[in-house]
């Protein structure tokens, strides 16, 4: 019996249910339980359709002049996708025996759901018929082609680079974006469509190593020229610190073969509010170790190109305000998007000047504010390091800090409307009355008088013509706002996280997929974003549902959940329905 104050939650969030997998929960948590693989091929083809992957792989083929002659593949590219998506949400293991296996326990008609013509499951080329699916699928995809069915030496290697074309690895490179970036939306567009109107465009942007098979071999500064290559040599060594570029590194235990996966995540709306949505991964790039380059601004692109608004961009030092402003933060800004970064030591204090404005802290303000609030951190480095272990000099330090950040404000510029179409934006001037300063040597009162000021995206010259907006932000940097803002940052993070764990999609274990080469891990790696969100979807859905505190212990049990089949007013006929089972086979 469900509590009637219960009832309309309970119907919406069963609302919810049959418009992202097209059943009540109850039908759906009895089916993971019962037909397990059923589920995750039905999720996998919505997620499929979605993403118009049908219109995609025909047209490559053509551009390719792989055109439609001959015998049709018994497992097509698209199959294949459909395969790796099912067999991530089975087990997260993309080994091609493992998926072989998944292929025999289906039955004729899902196989046939799938794209897989053939039923013969009593043979055993099915491992074949894979590989054979997953070359052609690269074949169209594959920005770093070359053979690697063993270790080159550095001979080999360079012919493979040099036989390798420019033109067609950029082509590959972009469908390969376009597919794993579809596939992903595809997983998005299952959210129901109240939810994803709930956000309003707030983005955290993160790198994550994806490590990879193969790296024995790998090219290292103790031995640039030894006798062969790692088996996936696109790759690189990946460190933690700085860039994450590890190819001068030699500690073994501190460095990783990989690539590096970028992931974009939608974040609340508000710092500090519960959410009103799944946080859910929306974008993906990838590249090699610390070669980062480019890819925050592709990202945007995609985003933009998929109808997403972005109101604040949250991203680590790594791209803002590390990033050569005309590939990020100046695209940004001509956007209207709100930036949300930290900064290194070295970087606070003054960062920028526009005629009697300076930056501080990403903001403008009047130019005659006292040196020590200009100087807030580096005189609180200052006394933190001659403080040494004594705990009341450094809370008297961070006291003293705080109260600059705060005094501050009385000389900061305040933002009048939005940027104007050619980026630039008004300010207001604080009034002269709310502050004294003397001139230091003089002892002259200073003051402006000026009202407003436009300043433009160029504040200054040369090649540092746009030093404002690659040090600018929305938000006073270390003020309650920007950290509430910049705590958003940790949905990615944890995103990482997520599809990391050993008992889901695991991609942190490159034992799960053994097939070679970036190209094939970055599949892999979307494949896992993907399932996450699914997971995610029906996670937020499960707990606006439930009728005791979900656990790991509970979560897969019907009684754990409220169903609108038990509510008086619920009508079985009108409600969708789950995809029939097929009947037995012989």
């Amino acid at each position: 019996m469900i509590p009637a104050r219960h009832h309309d939650r309970v119907n919406h969030a069963e609302a919810w249910m049959q418009e992202s997998f097209g059943m009540t929960n109850r039908r759906y948590t009895r089916k993971q339980r019962q037909e397990s693989l059923e589920v995750c091929l039905h999720d996998a083809l919505r997620v499929m359709d979605n993403a118009g992957v049908d219109d995609l792989i025909p047209k490559w083929r053509r551009e390719e002049g792989l055109g439609p002659r001959g015998a049709k593949q018994i497992i097509s590219e698209r199959a294949v996708i459909a395969l790796m998506l099912v067999q991530m949400r089975v087990d997260g293991d993309l080994r091609f025996n493992n998926m072989a296996n998944t292929i025999t326990m289906l039955t004729n008609s899902q196989r046939e759901r799938m794209g897989i013509r053939k039923h013969d499951i009593t043979q055993s080329n099915w491992y074949d018929r894979i590989w054979s699916a997953v070359e052609r699928l690269q074949r169209l995809v594959d920005a770093y082609p070359g053979p690697r069915k063993k270790l080159p030496t550095p001979e080999s290697y360079a012919a493979i680079l040099a036989a390798r074309d420019p033109e067609a690895c950029e082509r590959k490179r972009v469908r390969l974006s376009l597919l794993c970036n579809r596939l992903v939306e595809g997983s998005v567009l299952l959210m129901p469509r109240e939810l994803r109107r709930r956000f309003q465009g707030n983005h955290a942007l993160d790198a994550t190593k994806i490590p990879l098979n193969g790296k024995y071999g790998g090219p290292s500064s103790a031995r640039p020229d030894g006798h062969h290559l790692s088996a996936s040599y696109d790759g690189g060594w990946w460190v933690r610190n700085g860039s994450h570029d590890g190819s001068g590194s030699t500690s073994h235990d501190k460095r990783c073969w990989a690539i590096e996966a970028e992931i974009t995540t939608m974040v609340a709306n508000t710092p500090g509010e519960a959410a009103t949505f799944p946080l859910l991964a929306n974008g993906v790039s990838f590249h090699k170790p610390g070669a980062i380059k480019g890819e925050g601004l592709r990202l945007v692109e995609s985003l933009l190109s998929r109808g997403y608004i972005i109101d604040h961009f949250i991203a680590d030092r790594a791209y803002l305000p590390n990033s050569v402003a005309e590939e990020l933060q100046l695209p940004l800004a001509k956007l209207g998007v709100k930036l949300v970064f930290d900064y290194k030591d070295k970087e606070r204090g003054k960062m920028a000047q526009y005629e009697d404005l300076i930056l501080v802290g990403g903001v403008w303000y009047i130019n005659i504010m006292p040196k020590s609030l200009i100087n807030a951190h580096a005189l609180y480095e200052q006394a933190h390091e001659k403080a040494g272990k004594d705990k009341e000099a450094i809370r008297t330090a961070k006291e003293n800090l705080t109260q600059r950040l705060s005094e501050r404000k009385t000389f900061r510029m305040k933002p009048k409307g939005i940027r104007r179409p050619n980026g630039s934006r008004q300010f207001m001037y604080p009034d002269p009355s709310t502050y004294t300063v003397a001139n230091p040597k003089t002892g002259e009162l200073l003051s402006i008088d000026k009202k407003t000021i436009v300043v433009p995206l160029a504040t200054g010259k040369g090649d540092k013509a746009h030093e404002a907006v690659k040090f600018g932000q929305e938000y006073p940097h270390d003020e309650e706002k920007w950290a509430g803002y910049y705590g958003l940052r940790n949905t990615v993070e944890s995103q990482n996280a997520y599809i990391k764990d050993s008992s889901t999609e695991d991609i942190e274990d490159p034992k799960k997929r053994r097939a070679r080469g970036n190209t094939f891990a970055s599949l892999a790696v979307t494949m896992a974003l993907v399932s996450a969100n699914i997971r995610k979807i029906l996670t937020f859905i499960r707990a606006h549902l439930s009728r005791v505190e979900v656990t790991s212990k509970n979560r897969s049990f019907e009684n754990t959940y409220y169903s609108a089949e038990d509510l008086p007013s619920y009508d079985n006929k009108s409600a969708a329905t789950p995809p029939e089972s097929p009947p037995p086979e012989d």
